[in-house]
């Protein structure tokens, strides 16, 4: 399924996209870690999401796929978010 051309099985989208998607699922910056990578985390669950800092670049369509699965949401669910932008 698309909607925008996001196909519902690969979703490159940029660092940004994905930390506004974390913010709004409560989410919050934790901190950064010693490499390359800022936690957040979500206060009701304290789970940890560590997020790559590449500036530029945008975030593979594997790693999108273990956030969501970490996230316990759906790739159509970040679809959906991603059109409300």
């Amino acid at each position: 399924m698309d909607i925008k051309g996001y196909k519902s099985n690969r979703i490159r989208i940029s660092r940004r996209e994905l930390i506004r998607y974390l913010e709004s699922l409560g989410y919050t910056f934790e901190r950064q870690s010693k490499t390359k990578h800022e936690i957040y985390k979500h206060k009701a669950t304290n789970r940890c999401i560590p997020v790559s800092i590449t500036k530029g670049r945008d975030v593979s369509p594997g790693i999108v796929s273990a956030i969501l699965k970490e996230t316990g949401t759906t790739r159509m669910d970040l679809i959906k978010f991603l059109h409300r932008l």
